[in-house]
């Protein structure tokens, strides 16, 4: 189990790095600007010196390795909608409740989970049996935000975290809820899968 939490642990850095590439690269490859969607139209005038002031206007491949070096260091960078506040302040804000979703999925699928392998394991080759598999393929061929939309529905009948959804093209603030949101899952991943090793002997990890 150790070198298997271990293994899943190291490829969490990786995994981020992949997240963290397709996303920068859709969302400057999506037409526009941060300063378009606004109720003011802001000047070409404006706008130039906002490029210049955030470093919009330097060359992509620049702007990719200056915001992974700050990312590395923790810094998720302004937000180009919420001026007042950057996007490690807004995340934090929210993170909460993100954090109580999170929680609350390992439950359920701890409580669900268990019940189903143990009478599985006892009604070995019976219906109970088929029906258990049945329902754990199910759950995992299903996408994990259609679980996480159907748990909050379930639990809280309301949308916990949105982290402003009208984020227009807020490059730092989308890239940083993603990044956040992958991280979490990952996380969230690992500890439900050491939670069936221990709690389910069918279950072993190498």
């Amino acid at each position: 189990m150790t070198i298997y939490v271990f293994r899943r642990l190291l490829w969490m850095a990786p995994s981020l790095f992949i997240v963290f590439t397709l996303t920068f690269l859709v969302v400057h490859a999506t037409p526009g600007s941060p300063w378009d969607e606004r109720e003011k139209p802001l000047s070409e005038a404006v706008k130039a010196n906002l490029n210049k002031q955030y470093h919009l206007d330097d060359p992509l491949p620049k702007q990719y390795f200056d915001y992974l070096g700050n990312v590395l260091h923790g810094d998720l960078g302004p937000s180009y909608r919420s001026v007042e506040r950057s996007v490690s302040e807004i995340i934090a804000a929210t993170l909460p409740v993100s954090v109580q979703l999170g929680v609350a999925s390992l439950l359920f699928a701890i409580v669900v989970g268990v019940p189903l392998g143990a009478l599985a394991a006892v009604k070995h080759n019976t219906w109970i049996d088929y029906t258990a598999s049945l329902v754990t393929v199910t759950g995992i061929a299903t996408p994990a935000f259609v679980r996480v939309s159907l748990l909050i529905v379930v639990l809280w009948n309301v949308q916990p975290v949105t982290f402003n959804t009208n984020t227009g093209r807020d490059y730092t603030l989308l890239l940083g809820t993603v990044m956040v949101f992958a991280l979490l899952i990952m996380i969230v991943n690992l500890l439900t899968d050491i939670s069936y090793g221990y709690l389910d002997p069918r279950i072993r990890y190498r």
